[in-house]
């Protein structure tokens, strides 16, 4: 059967209160003189995919309420005229913590190496309202990688390490389970890998793979030295609006020591930080212009209020005084310049 934007049911998005309130009235009125359902909307945004090999891929976006059920069609054309869905392994694998912050991965299994995939997705919240994309005949469009190769070009096998990383709740000090984090290779990844956090005590981790890196320019498996810079991106769901998810921040990777290499468990390693100041917000070596485009971006954002700002990067407060204002500037300034080495240019 196709899944079309057709299938969308028209009629609002029930996102504040009063929307929901003027959804239950109709739906009194509907079910009391006509017998019939009213539909109210969750909306869903922030469509992405990740974990994408020969054979899989995994599709995430984010429903404006807590998520009850999810379902995921795939189709082998951009129309959605032939749908396979029926031939493969698809499953939710949201933790229920993910589902409450309306966050949804789904992992599909049983692909074609080096091929064009198409997919539809619809949400079942808990409040009962659905949601679909496309809302128009454009569907998203995913790639899959070349078949998986192990040893690299120099003859050596390709290890990448594990990657262990702490994340928190907007606050900075909260845990925060079932938060999803995507990690990329800036300019080299063809697409991210993703992990849930998991609550340790106090604290929530994640933990992923960067053997499932596949090369931007090769679409095979993408061989890490130590040193690149990684991306690190974040889905809170329902705890921020829409356009202030996914808070940016960069590290590195530690450098490979062993011959031949052997993959292992580390943690990120922080950027060029002359005179102990963080500065180098993109990771490049230097302090320069595009460090500082990226920190007037953050210029302003706090987490001082009762609702912290989603959109506050604590590698942006470089005085630890939860706001990125001009007493960090004069600190970005202190060592705007600077080089880590001389091959560096600012």
């Amino acid at each position: 059967m196709r899944y079309s934007a057709a299938k969308r049911y028209s009629g609002s998005i029930c996102k504040t209160a009063r929307q929901r309130n003027i959804c239950a009235f109709q739906a009194i009125i509907l079910f009391t003189f006509y017998g019939l359902p009213s539909f109210c909307f969750a909306e869903i945004y922030n469509i992405s995919f990740s974990d994408v090999t020969p054979r899989a891929f995994s599709v995430v976006w984010v429903s404006s309420e807590a998520v009850d059920s999810a379902k995921l069609h795939v189709y082998a054309d951009s129309q959605g005229q032939y749908e396979i869905t029926n031939n493969l392994t698809i499953s939710t694998v949201s933790p229920l913590d993910a589902l409450q912050r309306g966050i949804v991965k789904i992992d599909v299994k049983g692909l074609l190496a080096d091929t064009d995939y198409f997919v539809a997705g619809e949400t079942l919240s808990k409040s009962g309202n659905s949601s679909t994309f496309p809302e128009a005949a454009i569907y998203s469009q995913v790639h899959t990688t070349l078949e998986t190769t192990r040893i690299g070009d120099d003859g050596k096998p390709i290890a990448n390490d594990l990657i262990k990383q702490t994340v928190f709740e907007p606050d900075g000090v909260s845990a925060a389970p079932g938060v999803l984090v995507f990690f990329s290779i800036p300019g080299k990844s063809k697409y991210p890998v993703s992990s849930f956090a998991v609550q340790e005590q106090s604290s929530s981790t994640v933990l992923v793979d960067l053997n499932n890196l596949y090369s931007k320019s090769t679409l095979k498996s993408l061989n890490l030295v130590g040193g690149e810079s990684v991306e690190i991106s974040q889905l809170d769901g329902l705890s921020c609006e829409a356009n202030t998810q996914i808070p940016l921040k960069v590290r590195r990777l530690a450098k490979q020591f062993d011959n031949p290499p052997l993959a292992k468990i580390e943690a990120l390693e922080s950027c060029f930080s002359p005179e102990g100041k963080g500065s180098d917000f993109n990771c490049d070596g230097n302090i320069g212009f595009g460090d500082f485009n990226l920190f007037i971006g953050k210029f302003g954002s706090s987490k001082t209020s009762q609702s912290p700002n989603c959109s506050f990067n604590i590698d942006f407060d470089l005085n630890n005084d939860k706001i990125v204002d001009f007493g960090d500037f004069n600190l970005f300034l202190s060592v705007f310049g600077k080089v880590e080495n001389s091959a560096a240019q600012p």
